[in-house]
């Protein structure tokens, strides 16, 4: 909530331009001309949160709530909840879950019934395994009405929406079917219409060996030896590269199309560890999150490797389509506990059955805790 004075009027400008880094750079500037101003500095958190430079963000709103209790005005006081949740929203994308809740509780604390904050913290809960704990939370949000008429009425019906997937007994894994339906379709459409202009689809990217023939997959910096790469699409004579869907592809399950609104685990079985499948699990960048029981997360690498070598060639998919298209570098969130993101192109389905059946290697070698396919946050050690 910005002040409506001048500067107050110059920051709501800044919040309106197009480019998010000009937004950036003005309401810096304003900090640098009016340093007091706790406004200024949990909007440029905000606005920080949404760039992705989650980092920055946290430490902008600590600083902030640590003016906020130095100062203790009554503005000071007004924003205190809405900084504590814009810290949770950045300790979320840092995978700080345990300090995400507890901004969360802080909040709740001080103003009971906060319906950002029960939000919030309810959807943190639900996308780190603890289903009932998150669904508790929102019926306590819904039940206080105190939020507008529609969101009560959304949230709602995603409680209820749970319940009868949870009462159905519904594989998880039918969000991962849908994820690649949909993705799939969508790629086939552009590909046959750009085939009749002589487009070439899932081609690798290579580079030319000393005898001037592309045979030396092209490795991004940074990336492991495996880490070679698929365009989706290229024009051959140009070079001239297209990719299907610039953002990860969130699709609806028929029938329980409210739970892509969220990030829910569901416990799949089967497995000598634990394994959760996420509501939401984008195709076009997969995240994969395995946690050790030991400090043994580097352990994890050549098992992904061999995985994603041979969907890169081809393992999971038909004679001319069908293959892995990129993986991130490992992120190593601590000693045992690592993520990837995977573009799977049109890869089959069962290329992620292949991995967590491979992953029982590692398991048997070095002990697996915990696997997440989708978008989420590995359930909590303690």
């Amino acid at each position: 909530m910005l002040e409506s004075d001048s500067i107050g009027e110059r920051a709501l400008a800044a919040l309106r331009l197009e480019d998010p880094n000009q937004t950036r750079e003005a309401l810096q500037a304003l900090i640098e001309e009016a340093p007091d101003r706790l406004d200024l500095r949990h909007t440029l958190a905000t606005t920080l949160v949404r760039l992705g430079e989650a980092q920055a963000a946290q430490i902008m709103a600590e600083d902030a709530i640590r003016m906020a209790k130095e100062s203790q005005t009554e503005q000071a006081m007004t924003l205190m909840g809405q900084m504590y949740i814009t810290l949770a929203a950045a300790c979320e994308d840092l995978y700080q879950i345990k300090k995400a809740e507890q901004a969360y509780l802080t909040v709740l604390h001080n103003e009971a019934g906060n319906p950002f904050a029960l939000q919030g913290l309810s959807n943190l809960l639900m996308a780190s395994g603890r289903l009932e704990d998150g669904i508790k939370v929102l019926r306590e949000y819904t039940d206080q009405g105190a939020d507008d008429p529609e969101a009560i009425a959304a949230n709602q019906h995603l409680i209820e929406t749970i319940e009868l997937f949870k009462s159905q007994s519904e594989d998880p894994f039918v969000f991962v079917d849908a994820h690649r339906g949909s993705y799939c379709e969508m790629f086939d459409h552009y590909d046959s219409q750009m085939s009749e202009k002589g487009w070439y689809a899932e081609a690798a990217r290579m580079r030319l060996d000393s005898n001037g023939q592309p045979t030396i997959p092209i490795i991004p910096d940074g990336h492991p030896d495996y880490a070679a790469t698929r365009v989706d699409l290229v024009d051959p004579n140009s070079g001239q590269p297209g990719r299907i869907g610039e953002q990860p592809m969130v699709v609806a399950f028929a029938g329980y199309e409210i739970l892509a609104q969220a990030r829910i685990l569901f416990e799949k079985e089967g497995y000598d560890y634990d394994v959760y499948i996420s509501s939401r699990t984008p195709w076009n960048h997969l995240p994969i999150q395995i946690r050790m029981r030991s400090n043994e997360a580097k352990a994890v690498d050549p098992f992904m490797g061999d995985w994603y070598t041979a969907g890169f060639n081809g393992e999971y998919g038909q004679q001319k389509s069908g293959f892995f298209h990129e993986i991130t570098a490992p992120e190593y969130l601590d000693d045992q506990t690592v993520i990837y993101y995977v573009d799977m192109g049109r890869s089959e389905a069962r290329s992620v059955d292949s991995l967590l059946s491979s992953l029982n290697n590692l398991h048997s070698q070095h002990g697996i805790e915990t696997v997440l396919i989708g978008q989420g946050y590995l359930p909590d050690r303690d």
